[in-house]
């Protein structure tokens, strides 16, 4: 998960890949494994997602939807 989130912050991932692992490992949350990679992916793309749900950073420009 840290790498996905690497990835995302150098821009090389849609911002709707992360918020499908996100999804994926909600849906999933009843198992601790799932938790913890989820506490791994916010950790490593939380200001990038704050900043593109605000449209203040540099994925203000990118949407969900394209």
């Amino acid at each position: 998960m840290t790498f996905i989130g690497e990835l995302f912050k150098l821009r090389l991932l849609h911002p709707r890949v992360v918020h499908g692992c996100f999804h994926m490992l909600l849906e999933k949350g009843n198992d601790v494994e799932s938790l913890e990679c989820l506490s791994k992916l916010i950790t490593s793309t939380g200001k990038a997602v704050e900043e593109l749900n605000n449209g203040s950073g540099p994925y203000s420009e990118i949407s969900y939807n394209t």
